[in-house]
């Protein structure tokens, strides 16, 4: 049952004063006691009592929170490797959608749907207001979100999908040069044989962290070796034991480092070269990239790059809701800022040559 609105008729009840005083009171008339006043508002707060003024913004404010609608996040890459990274990112969109009275729709695209090239209902049915799209998305998928008249903001992108084909504003973070300076700090403490980890097809980010890793290489007179880099097309981008095992099982020597694409990626090759024997980092160095809440625990503690995922969540929806309300303006494409942050798993300084696996170690 809905509730009866308060009137100065019941203040003047319960005080058993004339209507006219009470509102005399309520709007602080200089011919009414302060004495008078303090009752009638104290009374007013007791019985829940609101002016005119304030019920009328107030139903505003709830129209117009009722108006704005939707916001769907997007993404195919929801899984428990990656749990805590993705979940500071939908808490730093949801912070900022729920602030401006928009709700936060999330929508995870299943295998079949990428093949079958099914957009979510939400977007077929036109009832969100915008999308945030993230994930390791086919060029057809992309594609076809990329068509969708809404207005959309990626995080981060397909590497075979221009910029200007996504007709959205892009996020990404500092990739390239942070993992150059990683690289570069490797070759300085005498790294001389070095390899990279991740599926550059997949997605942006990674292609820019490969390009950072052959610059370094490049500007230190270094050879690119390519048996110790796995950067082809994975379908789990390598975020799996079995991956870094398949793509490394004919390797008889290894480089004193591997520069990986995320941290997940480095963890699996930490665990994969301790079951070849091998010690890390006194014999093969490891980075990552990501900061993830894994980081700082796995053992050794990892070299890695941090920046905030609830900030990265927060700046995509501040885009998305900046491109609602002007959506003819050119779009646009936002970095933030990144940290490398050394750790143990580049702490020592390597032997010249590539290295082998110890005699004793277990497969």
């Amino acid at each position: 049952m809905k509730k009866q609105k308060v009137t100065t008729h019941d203040i003047s009840k319960l005080l058993g004063i004339s209507r006219n005083t009470v509102s005399k009171a309520l709007n602080n008339h200089a011919s009414v006691s302060e004495h008078t006043k303090q009752k009638v508002h104290e009374a007013a707060a007791s019985l829940g009592y609101k002016s005119a003024d304030a019920t009328a913004a107030e139903e505003t404010e709830a129209a117009s929170t009722t108006a704005r609608g939707g916001i769907a996040f997007i993404t195919n890459i929801f899984t428990p490797a990656n749990n805590g990274f993705w979940m500071g990112v939908i808490k730093g969109i949801e912070e900022i959608t729920a602030k401006n009275g928009y709700e936060l729709l999330f929508d995870f695209i299943k295998p079949d749907e990428l093949v079958k090239l099914s957009l979510p209902s939400c977007v077929v049915n036109r009832s969100v207001n915008g999308l945030i799209v993230s994930g390791y998305l086919s060029k057809e998928y992309t594609d076809l979100l990329a068509s969708v008249d809404l207005p959309k903001v990626f995080l981060d992108a397909r590497p075979d999908v221009s910029f200007s084909a996504l007709y959205a504003d892009i996020l990404l973070v500092e990739n390239e040069d942070s993992v150059y300076d990683m690289t570069t700090h490797l070759i300085g403490r005498g790294h001389r044989h070095l390899g990279f980890v991740g599926d550059i097809t997949s997605c942006r980010s990674f292609m820019e962290r490969w390009l950072g890793f052959k610059r370094a290489l490049l500007d230190a007179g270094l050879t690119l070796e390519p048996d110790y880099c796995a950067t082809g097309p994975n379908p789990s981008q390598y975020h799996h034991y079995d991956d870094i095992e398949n793509a490394f099982k004919c390797l008889e020597a290894f480089p004193t480092a591997f520069v990986c694409a995320n941290d997940t990626i480095a963890i699996r090759v930490i665990q994969y070269l301790r079951n070849k024997g091998f010690q890390v980092p006194e014999q093969i160095a490891v980075t990552g990239f990501d900061h993830s809440e894994h980081a700082d625990f796995v053992t050794p503690a990892l070299t890695t790059v941090h920046y905030d995922e609830k900030d990265w969540g927060r700046r995509a929806a501040e885009e998305l809701l900046w491109r609602m309300n002007n959506p003819a303006r050119p779009y646009e494409l936002v970095r933030l800022g990144t940290k490398v942050i050394y750790n143990d798993s580049t702490s020592t300084v390597p032997a010249s040559l590539p290295v082998t696996a110890a005699p004793s170690a277990s497969l």
